[in-house]
C-alpha cells in the first residue's frame, strides 16, 4: 500500500486510520478461499463484471442517472469503469485486505470518493432533490451484491466450478469489503442464497433510461477496444447477453445476440477459439477465451493516447494463460 502524502489534512489521515480496521466479524479463512477462487478464474471474473455487473447496475435508472450526472457524459466512463475493475481485482489478490493491503486502500478511496460525490452533487441546484440522496445505502448495497452474488453466478454461467462454500466466501469477503465502504451491515446478505433474493427483490426497481442506454453503450465500445484480436464485432453485445440476461440486456438497448453466427465467424476467421470453443462447450467456450482476451489486453492498455494503470501481477496473467 502507498503511504498517504503528508500533505494531506489531518482529518483525512484520521479517516483512513479509522476506517483502516476490518469488523470483528471477518473470517481469514473464508477470505483466502475466496482470493484462491480468484486465482484460479479471476479471468472470467473480470470480464463478468464488464458484462454482467456493471450492465445490471444500469439497469436500475436512479444508479445510473448518478453515475452519468457526475461524469457530464459517457466519453470518459471507461476511466471510473477501469477503476472499478481495479477495485476487484486490488481486494481479491493475495493479501488485498490485509492491513496495508492494496484491497483494504482502495475501498477506502472509494468511499471517500463516494462522500465527496454526495456532497458536490446535493450542492447543484441542477440536481433534482425528488431524486433522493445519491449514492445512498439501498444503492451502495445493489451495488456490492454486484460485485458478490452476481460474479460468482456469472462463473457458473461461463462455465467454471465454484462450490457452494467457495460462493459464500466470497460473498464473505465482499462483506468485509461493504462494512469498509460503510454499508450498513443489516444490509449485507448472510450468504450466496440470502444474496441472489435481494438481488431479485432490487430487480424490481429496474427500468430502461436514456442514462443506462448511454452508459451500456461506452461499456460495450470499451469491450470491443479490449479484444483486438477478434474480428467478431457482436462478441461484447453477446456476452452481455448470456451473463446479464436479455431482460437487462433489453431494457439497456443491448442489440440480440445470434451465437450461432458468431461460431461461424470464428471458424472461418480465428480457428483457435473455434478449437476453444469445441473443447469447453460451445457457447461458454467462446465467452470464456473472450473474457481472458480481455483481461490480458487491459494489462498494459492505453486510450486516447494516455495509459491507464490497471495492475495485474505478471505471475497471475501467466498462471490464467496455463488453466484456460
Amino acid at each position: 500500500m502507498d503511504p498517504l502524502p503528508a500533505a494531506l489534512p489531518p482529518k483525512t489521515h484520521s479517516y483512513f486510520a479509522q476506517t483502516g480496521t476490518l469488523p470483528s466479524w471477518a473470517d481469514p479463512a473464508r477470505i483466502r478461499v475466496a482470493q484462491d477462487l480468484f486465482v484460479r478464474c479471476g479471468w472470467g471474473a473480470g470480464a463478468v463484471l464488464f458484462c454482467s455487473s456493471l450492465p445490471q447496475c444500469y439497469a436500475f435508472p436512479e444508479g445510473a442517472r448518478v453515475l452519468l450526472y457526475t461524469q457530464g457524459t459517457s466519453r470518459h466512463a471507461w476511466r471510473r469503469i477501469i477503476e472499478t475493475g481495479q477495485l476487484v481485482f486490488d481486494v481479491a489478490a493475495e493479501g488485498g485486505l490485509d492491513p496495508g493491503g492494496a484491497g483494504l486502500r482502495s475501498a477506502q478511496k472509494v468511499r471517500l470518493m463516494h462522500a465527496a460525490i454526495r456532497h458536490l452533487v446535493r450542492a447543484q441546484t441542477s440536481w433534482n432533490t425528488a431524486w433522493g440522496l445519491p449514492i445512498n445505502q439501498v444503492q451502495l448495497a445493489g451495488t456490492l451484491l454486484s460485485f458478490s452474488c452476481l460474479v460468482v453466478d456469472g462463473l457458473r454461467r461461463l462455465g467454471f466450478e465454484v462450490s457452494d462454500e467457495e460462493a459464500d466466501a466470497w460473498v464473505h469477503m465482499w462483506n468485509v469489503v461493504g462494512h469498509v465502504l460503510g454499508i450498513r451491515e443489516d444490509l449485507l446478505p448472510r450468504g450466496m442464497t440470502d444474496g441472489e433474493a435481494l438481488f431479485d427483490l432490487l430487480r424490481r426497481h429496474w427500468g430502461a433510461s436514456p442514462e443506462g442506454e448511454e452508459l451500456t453503450r461506452a461499456t460495450l465500445d470499451l469491450m470491443r477496444e479490449l479484444l483486438p484480436s477478434t474480428p467478431i464485432d457482436g462478441i461484447p453485445a453477446a456476452l452481455v447477453r448470456h451473463l446479464a440476461g436479455d431482460h437487462c440486456a433489453d431494457l439497456l438497448g443491448v442489440p440480440r445476440a445470434d451465437w450461432t453466427a458468431l461460431l461461424i465467424d470464428a471458424a472461418t476467421q480465428l480457428t483457435r477459439i473455434l478449437d476453444f470453443a469445441e473443447r469447453t462447450g460451445d457457447v461458454t467456450g467462446l465467452a470464456r477465451l473472450a473474457s481472458f482476451e480481455m483481461m490480458k489486453t487491459l494489462h498494459g492498455f492505453s486510450r486516447e493516447g494516455k495509459p491507464v494503470t490497471f495492475r495485474i501481477p505478471d505471475a497471475l496473467i501467466r498462471k490464467w494463460d496455463t488453466a484456460r
